[in-house]
């Protein structure tokens, strides 16, 4: 076999440095005669592991090097890109290549009475069709009597669209007020499958802490600046009996931030690009009890000038009363004091000098709303009070939310418009209304939640009940 790379022992960022060394003088002069068999019809799916030695879960190894055998040829550096072993050998490691083998070499040995985990995630492809792996190949040995069997599962949240990387550190007196992902890498790492999930399997007792992150960089750590992340709502201590299957994250928050970029670019503007609204021009299924958002763009007026510029009037033009909310100088949300009629028309008049902009729209047909119910529940006591969001999936500015306890646990919601859903809880430990993500370093847990699934699809006159969430 071509000796293609070597792994550095000096593994202070991680992998980063895979593509020091060895690797620049032999790796790219051997990719030149990486060919797979010519001919054939196009391949269309992905690499296949046929055969692992040692096999999974093998106790007792002693040997010095890992065989991965594929179905076909593999490409070189995803297979580098994609290449983890948890925790990483104290002696750094060879990856040699001889067509569908792949060999990890231990010039050191491994340590004695260690489960180790290799993970060949989703940056693995195959040379001819450049298809990659649908989810992540774990694969588990150990140099005891035992393999590890300590559990920590869970999923990443909302809909995963970019490649999330999962990072264990192990916990200790000494580093778990100090540990700071920007500086340190994982122990353990793994990368999360298509629907969002992911498992470790082989952990020792012991306390962990994780964080899921988009690794753009593949090196091991977190750049917060330029990398979403999302803490878990504790630090998990387990052992080969005590699992945790509930370790989730929220990787983007779910409501559009008011005054951020993507808020304005979500709203409608009027022709000459004064005025910005959520509302559509000529809505016909909008709530009972809406709250309208209103930025005026390049404003000179005051914010009293501009509220006496702003009303709502029914089908008769009469004014109905509204509450005024300045967001800023430039941003205000209005919302009616009164319910509004069901199935009747309301103008929205926006002035400003001379220019007015007008936008007309209906309530719902109290005979097309829906109804939306359920309740919570918990193995435990909860101290804190629930929150539970119900959020507009056509304007993901606009959610209702209600405040629950274990006294209290049932929620329920009507007269709601047709339309899609996504409901939302979570425990709310400081109080605040809002559900807090959380940060890395200093460590701060997030908020536990409840990402319900699936979404609630809401048809007119369609209720949805017994909706229910377990804490």
């Amino acid at each position: 076999m071509k000796r293609v790379e070597l792994i550095s022992r000096n593994m202070g960022r991680f992998l980063k440095q895979i593509l020091a060394g060895i690797f620049c003088a032999g790796f790219f002069s051997s990719c030149a005669n990486q060919l797979p068999p010519d001919g054939g019809p196009p391949d269309t799916t992905p690499p296949v592991v046929l055969s692992v030695t040692p096999k999974n879960n093998t106790t007792n190894f002693s040997g010095k090097s890992v065989l991965i055998k594929f179905d076909e040829y593999i490409e070189r550096r995803s297979f580098i890109d994609a290449f983890r072993i948890t925790p990483v050998p104290k002696g750094g490691f060879e990856i040699n290549y001889s067509g569908t083998e792949v060999e990890i070499f231990f010039p050191q040995g491994l340590e004695k009475d260690i489960t180790y985990n290799i993970t060949i995630n989703k940056d693995l492809r195959d040379l001819r069709g450049n298809n990659q792996i649908d989810k992540p190949i774990s694969i588990a040995f150990s140099t005891g009597a035992k393999i590890e069997k300590g559990l920590i599962s869970g999923r990443v949240y909302p809909e995963v669209k970019d490649v999330v990387s999962i990072f264990v550190y192990k916990l200790t007196p000494e580093n778990e007020d100090t540990l700071n992902p920007e500086r340190v890498p994982p122990v353990y790492i793994s990368q999360t499958d298509r629907e969002g999930n992911y498992a470790f399997s082989n952990l020792p007792s012991g306390k962990f802490r994780l964080l899921a992150i988009t690794d753009a960089d593949r090196n091991g750590l977190l750049d917060s600046k330029f990398e979403k992340f999302a803490v878990t709502y504790s630090d998990f201590e387990i052992n080969d009996t005590l699992g945790v299957t509930d370790a989730n994250f929220l990787i983007e928050p779910l409501l559009v931030e008011i005054n951020s970029t993507q808020f304005y670019s979500l709203m409608t503007y009027d022709s000459l690009n004064k005025f910005g609204t959520n509302f559509k021009l000529r809505e016909d299924n909008v709530y009972l009890n809406p709250e309208i958002y209103i930025y005026f763009r390049n404003t000179k007026s005051s914010r009293f000038q501009l509220a006496d510029g702003v009303k709502l009037l029914d089908s008769t033009f009469k004014d109905e009363k509204l509450i005024y909310d300045w967001k800023s100088d430039s941003l205000l949300m209005i919302r009616p004091i009164n319910e509004l009629k069901a199935g009747s028309e309301y103008k929205l008049e926006i002035s400003e000098g001379e220019y007015k902009y007008e936008i007309n729209f209906k309530t719902v047909n109290e005979n097309k709303t829906s109804k939306v119910s359920g309740k919570y529940s918990s193995v435990e006591e909860i101290l804190f009070p629930v929150q539970v969001q119900l959020i507009f999936e056509s304007q993901k500015i606009f959610y209702l939310q209600k405040e629950l306890s274990d006294a209290a646990p049932e929620f329920e919601w009507d007269m709601l418009p047709f339309g899609n859903y996504q409901l939302f809880s979570f425990i709310d430990v400081n109080g605040n209304g809002r559900f807090d993500k959380g940060n890395f370093f200093p460590f701060v847990p997030g908020e536990k939640f409840i990402y319900y699934l699936p979404k609630i699809s809401l048809k007119p006159n369609w209720n949805v009940n017994n909706l229910f969430l377990e804490y």
